[in-house]
């Protein structure tokens, strides 16, 4: 499994609410994903339904997700959908 401890995740969320940039943790390897934030208890895991492309859910809350690696292997990118809040993210891995 790979692990990038100092990814750069943006969120971006539908509606007028601007965008957030927080650092995480992702683990990530041909079939699992767990996408961990730091200073939260927040943590999406998953797992994958084609090469590069990943099905996540909340752990221990009610979200799911999906995220998508680019050609370089360089970001990931997704949507998801969490307690009512919906919009896209973007994982920056090589930062």
């Amino acid at each position: 499994m790979t692990i990038y401890n100092n990814a750069l995740m943006t969120t971006f969320y539908f509606g007028n609410k601007a965008a957030e940039e927080e650092r995480c943790v992702v683990s990530i390897n041909d079939r699992q994903i767990l996408v961990a934030c730091y200073g939260e208890t927040v943590e999406y895991k998953g797992s994958s339904f084609a090469d590069g492309h990943y099905e996540l859910e909340g752990s221990g809350f009610k979200a799911r997700a999906s995220l998508h690696m680019t050609r370089d292997k360089s970001t990931l990118e997704g949507s998801w959908y969490e307690e009512g809040n919906r919009g896209m993210w973007s994982i920056d891995l090589e930062v």
